[in-house]
């Protein structure tokens, strides 16, 4: 006879059906559902105050008591119990935890109320977002150890949008988030200032992580507050953070804020402003953004174990789980930070098998080499994107990396660029003339000394330089962008500099001039013209892509295209011709030479139409270089043709060839007849 005996395990609820031999067989029914969530309700909501309130705190948790801490400690059934109202007057952080009858804590729940000085909450205001931070006593500003390991220390933030009608951002408005979290000075050549940058994790009572949306970003719980300093311009690193997401790839994103940080436990004052920050999202998979596998702890083997990865090449990679690859490049992991013995053996055997291929006689080939390996697009878009900024960080610092499941390895996002776009004597990087990657070795310039020995590699980069040159990285384009940042801080750069005055002083890496440089709009124009005359320099390096002298406009399908080299074309001392074809294809062949199916021209010279034309394509060649591609799609409409064309001999033969046959006739005819009648 069978029997039926329930069963609660790990919160599923299990019928045993024990038969006549006994052998238990599980039969799973519903999941039993989770407590109801206990709801906390205060009579202030936490955040920011300017007047003494009397704080009533309950919760619905039947018969439960509420005791508390006041100092932001951990309450405990030690803890006093929760009586009445509260007065607070001044900064405090309370945490709270709900105890059933029998002393079973049931709930947790925290409020902080950051006073502020009635006079600066009366009269400052921002068009950019406000940021108030309060450590409750603690200096976090001296504890800058160079650890990314290095703990957090509890805080409340306190986020504030700008208001939707008056556009300004105050201590008045309605917080966007107020809650706990934990902070700690961050960086590492960059702890040498005084105005310190900070990692910021929100957390919730349990200390665990807690996602929340903060301005406009998705929910995450990881984010930075970034501090220029040296960088006076304020904006190096949200220039180059916005160029690469432009070039179709996933960079932190970045709003500024003004930050007030309250170290001392008293009230927020006017000293407590520290400037103008960046807040920003920290690299790390999720979603939003880096969208790449989670690799979880027990995964072994494959295909899971191939990913997903985010791995760095930096300083401090010591302080994280690190291997060094066969040829001596040594990578730091950062997602999993503690990969298991399985996942680590993986991830460094991947780079040293892909090292063998790179390194290997047939590093070319597209199915073995190099290529099977790397997601090439995106090691060319670092490139350009390093040089272009002139980031002396690049390559062999600050440099990061990703693979998903199954995927190739991916390079990017970019890092730290605030020693760059000429804000550095370091390494020639103040000047915009030369190449950054000259001045570093080749085990620095990571794999892209092997990478630049294959021809294809080379000129997918260039081509790729003057692409980007059309959009991204055009000069108005970039001058623009540049002047709208400059205008959004306008007002918040004079405060910022009221509090660090550093205009018109030469600070660590600062170029020379600096001393000449006494505002803020003298800092944007000079890097303006930096950037200006490093584009203009590297825009030399390469035989640029032909001018195809087309607006769009329909063309018969008899017409003609004038196919032209810009002045300052890099040439050799063989004339170039421009090679070209119609349907889309690279004049260039795999194996080098010019495409059968292209044709050639002089600059400057005019290359045919036909019919069948979709897409012109174009590259110079002087035998042995080529130059960039150019392409332009085409509209040719036949209703154009010209006459002749439109009464094309039934045979097929054009009349515009044929009428230039008969010509050569003529011609050949008339030089023969002179042969017998000129004088001898």
């Amino acid at each position: 006879m069978n029997r039926l005996i329930p069963v609660l395990l790990s919160g599923l609820a299990f019928t045993i059906t024990l038969s006549a031999q006994d052998e238990a067989v599980p039969q799973a029914e519903a999941e039993i559902p989770p407590p109801p969530e206990i709801r906390w309700t205060l009579s202030h909501e936490p955040g920011l105050i300017t007047e003494e309130i009397r704080l009533t705190v309950a919760c619905d948790a039947p018969d439960a008591r509420i005791r508390f801490t006041s100092n932001g400690e951990a309450p405990t059934l030690e803890s006093p119990l929760w009586e009445g109202e509260f007065p607070v007057d001044e900064t405090v952080m309370l945490r709270f935890i709900a105890v059933a009858q029998d002393d079973t804590i049931v709930s947790r729940h925290g409020a902080a109320y950051l006073f502020i000085e009635p006079e600066l909450a009366e009269e400052f205001s921002s068009n950019l977002p406000v940021v108030v931070v309060d450590s409750f006593g603690i200096n976090l500003t001296y504890e800058d150890e160079k650890n990314s390991r290095s703990p957090k220390r509890p805080v409340w933030a306190v986020f504030l949008e700008a208001e939707p009608e008056s556009k300004r951002a105050g201590f008045k408005g309605a917080p966007q988030f107020s809650g706990r979290a934990g902070m700690r000075v961050r960086g590492q050549s960059s702890t040498m200032f005084p105005k310190k940058q900070y990692s910021l994790e929100l957390w919730d009572e349990e200390d665990d992580d807690l996602d929340a949306a903060l301005m406009g970003f998705a929910e995450e719980s990881d984010w930075i507050l970034h501090a220029p300093y040296s960088d006076k311009t304020l904006m190096r690193n949200v220039l180059a953070y916005s160029w690469f997401r432009e070039m179709g790839h996933y960079a932190v994103r970045t709003r500024y804020v003004e930050l007030f940080y309250n170290a001392d436990g008293d009230a927020v004052t006017h000293r407590d402003y520290v400037g103008v920050y960046v807040f920003m999202e920290k690299i790390k998979r999720d979603a939003a953004r880096l969208p790449i596998a989670k690799l979880g702890e027990t995964m072994i083997s494959e295909p899971e174990i191939s990913g997903g990865y985010i791995f760095k090449k930096d300083k401090g990679t010591f302080e994280d789980v690190h291997f060094n690859t066969r040829y001596g490049h040594q990578f730091g992991f950062v997602e999993p930070d503690e990969p298991n013995e399985s996942q680590f053996s993986y991830l460094s055997g991947h780079l040293d098998r892909f090292e063998r291929a790179l390194y290997g006689p047939a590093f070319r080939h597209p199915d073995s080499g190099y290529a099977s390996f790397i997601d090439v697009p995106s090691f060319i878009d670092v490139h350009i994107h390093v040089e272009i900024c002139r980031n002396i960080d690049g390559f062999r610092l600050s440099t990061y990396y990703h693979k998903d499941r199954e995927g190739k390895i991916v390079m990017g996002p970019v890092w730290d660029y605030n020693l760059s776009l000429g804000n550095t004597t370091m390494r020639g990087g103040e000047y915009p003339n030369g190449w950054y990657h000259h001045t570093i070795d080749r085990r620095e310039y990571t794999y892209f000394d092997r990478l630049f020995d294959d021809p294809a590699f080379e000129l997918q980069h260039w081509d790729r330089y003057f692409e980007l040159r059309q959009s991204v990285f055009e000069t108005g384009k970039l001058m623009r962008q540049i002047d709208a940042i400059a205008a959004e801080l306008g007002e918040a750069q004079q405060r910022n500099f009221d509090r660090w005055p550093i205009l018109g002083r030469r600070e660590w890496q600062n170029p020379p001039g600096a001393h000449r440089r006494r505002t803020h709009g003298a800092e944007v124009a000079w890097l303006k013209d930096w950037l200006r005359r490093r584009l203009e320099w590297m825009d030399r390096q390469f035989a640029p892509p032909p001018i195809i002298h087309y607006q769009g406009q329909p063309l018969s399908a008899d017409s003609g295209l004038v196919l032209s080299l810009p002045d300052h074309a890099a040439t050799t001392s063989n004339l170039p011709r421009i090679f070209y074809t119609l349907d889309g294809a690279d004049p260039r062949s795999e194996q080098g030479q010019p495409s059968t199916m292209a044709a050639s021209v002089r600059p400057g010279k005019t290359a045919r139409i036909d019919a069948q034309a979709t897409t012109l394509k174009a590259r110079s060649f002087d035998g042995r270089h080529w130059g960039a591609l150019a392409s332009a799609p085409l509209v040719v409409n036949p209703s154009l043709a010209s006459t002749s064309l439109a009464r094309g001999s039934g045979n097929g033969i054009s009349p515009w060839i044929l009428g230039l046959t008969v010509l050569a006739l003529a011609s050949l005819l008339v030089r023969f007849a002179r042969r017998f009648t000129s004088p001898k």
